[in-house]
């Protein structure tokens, strides 16, 4: 597994997407797999309080910091937390 060097939400949603479009450049040969490169499911947080709609429960939120979440849909992408589903 790669070890990702994100310091902070946007940098860890960019380095995912890089390694993803790699993975896609490289047409998935060699290892070049995400799901070999990284564990989606244990990405690191960045601050605030863990939100109720975590990869665990719903599969969709992934990584947050105090005021956003990171979120997967084809690609790695940040929403507001005051996008959160009650």
């Amino acid at each position: 597994m790669r070890k990702l060097t994100a310091t902070n939400l946007q940098e860890l949603a960019d380095e995912l997407n890089a390694i993803d479009q790699e993975c896609v450049d490289h047409n998935f040969e060699g290892g070049f797999d995400p799901q070999y490169l990284y564990d989606a499911s244990s990405l690191p947080n960045f601050g605030g309080e863990k939100p109720k709609d975590t990869f665990e429960i719903y599969s969709e939120i992934y990584s947050w910091d105090e005021k956003n979440f990171l979120r997967y849909d084809e690609e790695w992408f940040i929403t507001p937390r005051k996008e959160e589903i009650r």
